[in-house]
């Protein structure tokens, strides 16, 4: 027999070009024997075995996507018109569309799968068109796809991070017997950052609506302590509260929570001095 008729008929009795697809398409979705794949290495370059990889990689992908939401209707319809484009183009390639025929917009050309020469026929075929069209949606949900949003860091997270700080200062907190005994916890210092935050356990449980705790910062700069903020203890466990400093604390020698009316106040009298954390 010679080389021509060798090249035009597989070992099963097919068009040579038709096997050799069958057999591309098999290895990419389920793998073949030891005998067909020598068959493969004697007949292919690797260029076409890739495309058919490449498209079986994209079907998996988006098969292995169960997360994936209900895709939006007008997503889907510009997906089946670029679909429908797109293999309008490859069967009328080279021939002239009838003048009264509408012209419909090609899709964009998928990188992915290099377009095949001569285009493959029968079965194998078939499953390309659909491989190439499944790619094709895989390119374009991952470009819809809404990305995860950052997730912002507990209040934990930001006074562990200012604790790994070179500059920054950790200072223990005391309850006072007559207002919050057996308060305990501390508080974390940045000068540099002008950030901090405030550590409790076991402070007394406070109504809003009647009174507030209320951070002042004393500092060596300022004639009056430094408004740190006002806050609530819901919980006997622990509380972590960030520090609102209402004036830039320069040199602080003292942090002390008062308890007092809703809502603060600008100057306190310091008759209820609840927690204190010095300065050493």
């Amino acid at each position: 027999m010679s080389d021509s008729k060798r090249n035009d008929r597989g070992g099963g009795g097919e068009p040579m070009n038709e096997r050799l697809d069958d057999l591309l398409l098999e290895r990419a979705l389920y793998g073949v024997s030891a005998e067909h794949e020598r068959e493969l290495g004697a007949a292919v370059d690797g260029a076409p075995a890739r495309e058919y990889e490449l498209a079986a990689a994209s079907v998996a992908l988006a098969v292995s996507a169960g997360r994936l939401q209900p895709m939006p209707d007008q997503l889907r319809s510009k997906l089946q018109a670029g679909a429908k484009a797109y293999f309008a183009a490859r069967e009328g390639a080279g021939a002239a569309a009838p003048a009264s025929a509408p012209r419909e917009r090609s899709a964009p050309r998928l990188e992915l799968v290099r377009d095949p020469a001569p285009a493959p026929r029968g079965r194998a075929a078939s499953n390309l068109g659909w491989l190439v069209a499944a790619a094709a949606a895989v390119a374009v949900i991952a470009a819809w796809w809404p990305r995860p949003e950052p997730v912002a860091p507990s209040v934990g997270e930001l006074r562990t991070q200012l604790l790994a700080r070179a500059d920054a200062s950790k200072l223990e907190a005391k309850g006072q017997e007559q207002f919050a005994p057996g308060a305990s916890g501390d508080i974390v210092w940045s000068n540099v950052a002008q950030s901090g935050f405030i550590r409790l356990v076991g402070a007394p449980v406070n109504d809003p609506k009647v009174q507030q705790y209320q951070l002042w910062i004393f500092d060596e700069a300022q004639e009056h302590p430094v408004d740190g903020g006002v806050f609530d203890v819901s919980s006997s466990g622990e509380v972590l509260i960030p520090i609102d400093a209402k004036l830039r604390v320069t040199k602080p020698t003292l942090f002390a929570i008062t308890i007092e009316k809703p809502g603060g106040v600008v100057v306190s009298d310091r008759q209820r001095i609840a927690i204190v954390a010095p300065v050493s």
